[in-house]
């Protein structure tokens, strides 16, 4: 054998152990090459001196049996790493088709969010929740024969001479009525927000909970990422603060200084009666409901319990065990959903927020 010293190889990264070891024996393989080339000189030399000594027979023989062995190795080798990268081809197209499928399955899921307006996103809801889904067809009919909202906002508006009053009016409106009536505060990192997005495959809008990530106060745009732990892909969303609702606090920030999650200053108690923006149960989406009991008069459990959507922060209580409402340790809100057959649920008073002012 060469004195000659080579490099040890280095691992290739990303490998298996099987891989790694296939890779090692080409490597020695190599190594056995060089050394045998390094001989050639030696032997060129003594044929050329003709030295036909046992030294020089000995040295042939032994050059061409392991010229001949390598030969056999490097041949296996090659072979062996074929099959080899075969396998790891086969490997990276099932992972392709297993990513293609759990874009499909993204895809599907996200298809069934709708607006938290006139449809209120009742396949998303009831997709999570497992009941059935209320009458859609009876609730078209009865759009087709009544104004919405926002269409007797626009008539009432206007006085019999045609001259828009809205100015008017919001003139002698009560500003104790608007609880964000002040200039928008700026949400800090971590908390969780409101933010409307479009419904995937539908035209409409919805309201989805979500988690800052910054704000750029030259662009004036937050960065926010949907919530819902459970989807492959959580996107990220650059919106104007006007499509984002504070909901609360960073909850890990909140934890560590045992600090409540429902901020009274920023989303303080609404009164029975007034429609708001609810998180849904087994949901990320907000949905319009109507106060039934707000948080301070709240004490008996509902017909329907309100079981969480995974990883969302609920509070001191757990409501999966059937804690009661309570002002004080477990503020919760008894709301009624549109569309939802007048069933009452309660929900954690920081998950219900104020419904976005007229303009926005």
């Amino acid at each position: 054998m060469s004195r000659h010293e080579y490099p040890a190889p280095q691992p290739t990264p990303g490998l298996s152990r099987g891989e790694r070891r296939l890779q090692e024996l080409l490597d020695h393989l190599k190594s056995v090459e060089a050394s045998r080339s390094s001989q050639v000189p030696l032997l060129e030399r003594i044929n050329h001196h003709h030295d036909t000594t046992m030294l020089h027979t000995q040295l042939l023989d032994n050059y061409n049996a392991a010229t001949q062995l390598a030969q056999q190795e490097q041949h296996s080798a090659s072979a062996a790493l074929e099959i080899v990268n075969r396998l790891l081809a086969r490997m990276e197209a099932r992972e392709a088709e297993q990513e293609a499928e759990r874009q499909t399955a993204k895809r599907q899921k996200t298809e069934q969010r709708s607006s938290p307006g006139e449809s209120y996103g009742k396949d998303r809801r009831m997709s999570r929740s497992g009941d059935s889904a209320p009458n859609l067809e009876k609730r078209r009919g009865s759009e087709t024969t009544e104004p919405r909202d926002w269409q007797r906002r626009g008539s009432a508006s206007r006085d019999p001479s045609g001259r828009d009053t809205r100015r008017d009016r919001s003139r002698t409106r009560d500003p104790s009525r608007d609880p964000r009536r002040d200039a928008p505060r700026i949400i800090s990192k971590g908390s969780l927000v409101a933010v409307r997005v479009a419904a995937a495959g539908e035209g409409d809008e919805e309201w989805i909970l979500a988690t800052v990530l910054s704000f750029s106060s030259e662009k004036n745009r937050y960065t926010v990422q949907d919530y819902d732990v459970e989807s492959a892909v959580r996107p990220t969303y650059v919106l104007s603060p006007r499509l984002v609702l504070f909901v609360t606090s960073d909850p890990l920030l909140l934890s560590t200084k045992k600090k409540p999650l429902w901020d009274k200053v920023r989303n303080p108690e609404m009164p029975r009666g007034q429609r708001v923006l609810a998180l849904y149960p087994r949901t990320t989406a907000f949905y319009q409901c109507l106060v039934v009991v707000p948080p301070s008069l709240n004490t008996s459990v509902s017909s329907m319990l309100f079981p969480p959507a995974p990883g969302v922060p609920m509070g001191p209580a757990d409501p999966s065990l059937g804690a009661p409402p309570d002002p004080t340790a477990n503020p919760m809100y008894k709301v009624q959903f549109d569309d939802d057959n007048g069933n009452l649920v309660d929900v954690p008073a920081h998950l219900v927020i104020p419904m976005m002012r007229s303009g926005h």
